[in-house]
């Protein structure tokens, strides 16, 4: 049945069932008026402020009359072309959207890679000193692992006589390559011969104990009467450090005898 509302003309729509053999007080829900309808549809008065003799039932609450909602109606594509072109566009969305998770995923992980990378190549010395292992890898890289921070520069030998014996005096820089200071440790010395074979070997204690950084500091040594065949000089760092000296020893004095040639020379630094 249809219920016009006698205030604001509203139309609604109503089944008999909801009205009831009895009637039924209902509300305008567009502008809540409240009028009494009857089983048949017809509306008992104007309204029911008017009808103030009409007793009004307490037990149960005026049911509000609202405008029924529309019904979507889903228009699906009827042609089996069109809904595979829709189900293949939907499917290649998602794969190019897994495609860019994919794509941020490595590189993030690229991104820390190089970054773990770049900190390992500035703090090298640090790296090798903690694991050992790695300075193979460094020099795959260009850039042998320094253990210590230090290197050895500028070694220079020369064979001199003094009382009548033979005596070779070397010298070199020591200098710190890293950004902090560092332990000095012992010096390895080797005299080698024409075919690259140790002749005589001994440990230089440096006159320092540790060394600041990008700084560097010079030591002379000397070997009494050395093996006639020894024709090159090679030094490198030993692994103990140096221990502090209880005495130093006094700097090598010039001579004043004529030198023979130098020996030949050669530095290392580890």
């Amino acid at each position: 049945m249809i219920l016009t509302c006698p205030n604001c003309s509203m139309r609604y729509s109503a089944s008999a069932t909801a009205i009831g053999p009895a009637g039924r007080k209902v509300r305008c829900a567009s502008c809540g008026h409240n009028w009494l309808v009857d089983s048949g549809g017809e509306e008992q008065g104007t309204s029911v402020e008017a009808k103030k003799d009409t007793p009004e039932p307490t037990s149960e609450p005026a049911e509000a009359i609202s405008a029924p909602e529309p019904e979507v109606e889903t228009q699906r594509p009827r042609d089996p072309q069109v809904a595979q072109a829709m189900r293949a566009r939907r499917e290649a969305e998602r794969q190019k959207q897994k495609r860019r998770r994919a794509i941020g995923a490595w590189t993030g992980i690229m991104a820390s890679f190089l970054l773990v990378l770049a900190s390992a190549w500035v703090f090298q010395v640090d790296v090798v000193r903690i694991w050992p292992k790695t300075a193979s890898a460094f020099a795959l890289l260009g850039n042998p692992g320094n253990l210590y921070g230090l290197e050895v520069h500028e070694i220079t030998a020369v064979r001199k006589t003094r009382d009548g014996a033979s005596v070779l005096q070397i010298s070199g820089q020591i200098v710190n390559v890293s950004k902090r200071e560092q332990p000095i440790p012992l010096l390895q010395a080797e005299l080698l011969d024409d075919k690259d074979q140790a002749v005589f070997s001994w440990r230089i204690e440096p006159d320092q104990t540790r060394l600041q950084a990008e700084q560097s500091f010079g030591f002379v040594t000397e070997v009494r009467d050395p093996p006639p065949g020894a024709l090159r000089v090679v030094i490198a760092f030993a692994d103990e450090l140096v221990q502090p000296k209880s005495a130093v020893s006094e700097p090598v004095k010039h001579q004043s005898e004529p030198t023979t040639p130098p020996v030949e020379e050669r530095g290392s630094g580890h």
